[in-house]
């Protein structure tokens, strides 16, 4: 009695990990969405000229720490916790 409660006692983080990734929002879940803000900004490198351009598009706002980076060719998706799942607050595109 006493080792199965302390195998369901430490397999409890295992499953509320399971479930945070099984609700975790995925890139083609955006085309749903349209973003709340998208922002444009074009650097130029000071030693080469070279120009980037960097697209934002932001679906959640407010000040909310990113939980997880996840990159997805040029684009980066930055996601956050809301009601114990993970939803993607923005997404950076690298454009040239």
């Amino acid at each position: 009695m006493k080792t199965l409660f302390i195998l369901i006692i430490s397999s409890l983080p295992f499953f509320a990990m399971a479930q945070q990734e099984d609700c975790m929002e995925k890139s083609s879940d955006l085309a749903q969405k349209s973003p709340i803000q998208v922002d444009t900004i074009n650097t130029i490198h000071p030693d080469t000229y070279e120009r980037t351009t960097k697209v934002i598009r932001i679906y959640h706002m407010g000040e909310v720490p990113i939980v997880k980076k996840v990159k997805e060719g040029r684009s980066t998706l930055h996601y956050i916790k809301k009601n114990d799942c993970l939803v993607i607050r923005h997404v950076e595109e690298m454009m040239e």
